[in-house]
């Protein structure tokens, strides 16, 4: 009575056992299944990711291609400048070229001008005729007799004429600034003279020292200029002689000084003269 236990727990076990073995070798799978409103969610979703992307990618390349056209741009740009620069340079070149050129010509023209005004302005000069000095009231007095002439090819008008005499010691030169008197109210000798045309005067000097006829120690100067406007400049034209006595009796006791500037020809100064 006591044997079928064991029998009954062992085909139990047996029961579980294969039970167990069962259910290991055939697992059990589970599907989900989307509903239609899911699946059209997802789609949609998946299209803008990929329209996205597309976008994404046409947006790089616009990019690059619009980097690229820089590239070039900034390449044409930089060559059209650099043409630019040596097209300044050129132009500089040409500029300063053509404004030596104009110095030049400028130059040429001025020493044209002033070569034509040399060679046919007015040349005015005052001269003492023979003899030279001559004596009044024993040797009291003498006078020279002057000529005043327009030695030019252009007519001038002389504004003043002023001729004086000095005694001074030997070896005494005179300055080359005139010695006029200050308080001098003499009439001047003034005129319009063509060319070739002159006009003369006479000038008194009385003696107040000492006459170097009588006293070789002592020297007798006279200068004097004249002031002239030739075509619209102003010259002065100034000279001085020495009066030589042993010369008395020939055609000519006054000479030339040869020692300083004293005979000139030349523009005067601004406020130089009295027909300013």
């Amino acid at each position: 009575m006591n044997e079928p236990g064991p029998v009954i727990e062992s085909h139990a076990a047996s029961q579980s056992e294969n039970s167990q073995s069962t259910t290991e070798q055939s697992p059990f799978y589970v599907r989900i299944v989307q509903s239609k409103v899911e699946t059209k969610n997802t789609e949609a979703r998946e299209r803008s990711i990929s329209q996205r992307e597309q976008e994404d990618l046409k947006a790089q390349i616009r990019s690059a291609d619009a980097a690229e056209k820089q590239v070039v741009l900034t390449r044409w740009a930089v060559a059209l400048s650099a043409i630019g620069i040596f097209g300044l340079l050129g132009t500089i070149w040409l500029t300063r070229s053509s404004v030596q050129q104009a110095a030049r010509s400028a130059d040429a023209a001025n020493a044209n001008t002033a070569a034509m005004i040399l060679a046919e302005r007015a040349y005015v000069k005052m001269s003492i005729l023979d003899p030279g000095v001559q004596w009044r009231n024993d040797d009291r007095q003498f006078y020279v007799k002057v000529v005043v002439k327009n030695f030019g090819r252009t007519p001038a008008t002389v504004t003043d004429t002023r001729i004086y005499a000095s005694i001074r010691e030997h070896g005494d030169l005179l300055s080359t600034e005139f010695p006029y008197p200050p308080d001098d109210r003499e009439a001047r000798h003034t005129g319009f003279l063509v060319p070739g045309e002159d006009f003369p005067f006479e000038k008194n000097f009385p003696i107040t020292k000492s006459s170097p006829r009588q006293d070789s120690s002592k020297r007798l100067w006279i200068f004097g200029h004249v002031d002239y406007i030739a075509l619209g400049n102003r010259y002065r034209f100034g000279f001085a002689r020495l009066y030589e006595p042993v010369l008395d009796g020939g055609e000519r006791n006054i000479m030339t000084v040869t020692e300083g500037r004293y005979d000139f020809d030349r523009e005067r100064k601004p406020e130089e003269g009295d027909d300013w």
